[in-house]
């Protein structure tokens, strides 16, 4: 598929209704950054960061719109992209769950932070395994789609709050902890965003599209299976 410019609907409905709804007004509240879950673990900025992305959401919407999109997974965590034991298939995707097309970049993100958001990793690693995309993908990471979407979709949902009246134990503490720093490195690439619309950002974007291979054609190898998609 060819790159179109174009909005994605899926993810303007995603983080114009559930956050706002759901997550967004606890992570605003101050008695949450005071729980014993959550207090140990964050620094005094991670509250007032996430507090300015939440005023930026609509910004960072406009920016991931102006870039080139394509057709997308939805979430391309290392779990649902599995290899075939028998050799049957290079790999099998699984969980195929977005209707619309999305800014270049956009599926890197769940590849980036899926096996933390699952406990699998720990958010002290998620700066190596970005250098591993980043050094895999080029000049897709140059042009803020991943770092952009990766915000909108998960920042919101890095710190479980729905947890917080959960028995608390050392294994729940572990996983506040991770959980928390998970966060702080969402928070950070976002400050680092250039949100500012410039003659600059507009060559960049024009550049990301001359350098964007042709895609492959389809081979008879590759499967992809639905399943229905859980809330993380």
């Amino acid at each position: 598929m060819r790159p179109e410019q174009g909005p994605d609907t899926s993810l303007r409905t995603f983080v114009t209704t559930v956050p706002p709804r759901l997550m967004i007004p606890a992570l605003l509240d101050v008695k949450v950054w005071r729980h014993p879950l959550i207090a140990p673990y964050a620094d005094e900025r991670l509250k007032e960061d996430i507090a300015f992305l939440v005023g930026r959401i609509h910004t960072i919407l406009q920016a991931l719109e102006r870039l080139p999109h394509t057709g997308v997974h939805g979430d391309a965590s290392p779990q649902n992209l599995l290899v075939p034991a028998d050799g049957s298939a290079e790999f099998v995707a699984v969980d195929w769950s977005w209707n619309s097309p999305s800014a270049i970049g956009f599926d890197l993100g769940q590849l980036l932070i899926g096996r933390v958001h699952d406990g699998l990793l720990p958010a002290a690693d998620l700066p190596a395994v970005h250098e591993a995309v980043t050094d895999g993908y080029g000049s897709v990471t140059k042009h803020d789609g991943l770092a952009g979407a990766l915000v909108l979709r998960s920042l919101w949902t890095a710190i479980p709050v729905h947890r917080l009246t959960d028995e608390p134990d050392d294994e729940l503490h572990a996983y506040f902890a991770n959980r928390v720093a998970l966060a702080r490195y969402l928070a950070d690439l976002g400050r680092s965003l250039d949100l500012r619309r410039s003659t600059r950002s507009q060559q960049n974007i024009n550049t990301l599209r001359r350098t964007l291979p042709s895609p492959p054609r389809r081979r008879g190898g590759i499967h992809t299976i639905t399943r229905k998609r859980k809330l993380r």
